[in-house]
């Protein structure tokens, strides 16, 4: 015969189990919420109640009177891009200022837009005609005084260059590969006609000498002169000839003929300083 429990006794027994579980059920749900703030609070933010959490330890706290350590110094800085100065950065020389016309002291430095060029004609085989072979050059240098002291222009004769190549390579290996600089001297300049200090074009001639193949060769200038203020403008033209330099009239099989006379135009523009 089998014995069953009483049922009233498990109706009393129920509840304290059933509280047991409930319990278990609520302490579980503390801890994983106690873990949860604890994870916010390691995550860094404010609090509900108004607190700072505190600040990571990896971010670094910088002083308002310090550097932070990775702003890069004075010596650690890349150089810094090449620029193009401005021209205060390149003081020019000093440009003298003077009246128009004011000569007397004033050195005229020979600078950009001065040209020389040799003019010689000549008879080539293949044109029957007679043609101006004509060589030039930018390449001056020197000093132009108008108050009669010496003035002396120089020319680099390896820069000379014409319409032909084979003329080129002649005239600065065969005719000037032993004196390659050219040298006009210009004796005394004065008295300066009337109308140069008006700014108008005067013409007059000036004696003078010509240094070429280590020669030097008396010659004689016509000059044409202006002064605009800030840059003097003097024209010269001479002749000589390729006896005055002791030298043989060029030719070869590609040239019938050469005149012996060579003209000589020489464009000097000019500043005081």
């Amino acid at each position: 015969m089998t014995v069953r429990p009483d049922s009233g006794q498990i109706m009393r027994k129920a509840p304290a189990t059933m509280w047991n579980a409930t319990f278990k059920r609520s302490l579980a749900l503390a801890l994983i919420l106690a873990l949860s703030l604890v994870a916010l609070s390691a995550c860094g933010g404010e609090s509900d109640d108004g607190g700072t959490s505190p600040e990571p330890v990896q971010q670094p706290v910088v002083s308002s009177t310090t550097a932070p350590a990775q702003e890069p110094t004075a010596a650690s800085q890349p150089a810094a891009e090449p620029t193009t100065a401005a021209p205060a950065d390149t003081p020019e020389p000093a440009v003298m200022e003077r009246k128009l016309g004011e000569v007397d002291g004033v050195t005229f430095i020979i600078g950009e837009g001065s040209e020389a060029t040799f003019t010689v004609g000549e008879v080539l085989a293949r044109v029957p005609l007679p043609i101006e072979a004509v060589m030039r050059t930018e390449q001056l240098s020197g000093e132009i005084h108008l108050d009669g002291r010496e003035s002396r222009i120089t020319i680099d004769l390896q820069t000379l260059e014409s319409d032909q190549a084979n003329r080129d390579r002649w005239a600065r290996g065969r005719l000037f590969g032993q004196h390659p600089m050219g040298v006009f001297i210009l004796t005394d300049a004065t008295p300066l006609p009337d109308g140069f200090a008006d700014g108008e074009t005067v013409t007059t001639q000036i004696t003078g000498s010509v240094e070429l193949l280590g020669q030097t060769i008396p010659m004689t200038f016509d000059i044409e002169a202006r002064d605009d203020g800030d840059v003097v403008l003097i024209l010269g033209k001479a002749t000589f000839t390729w006896d005055d330099l002791g030298v043989e009239t060029p030719s070869s099989p590609a040239v019938v003929s050469v005149e012996d006379e060579v003209r000589v135009n020489v464009l000097i523009s000019a500043r005081a300083q």
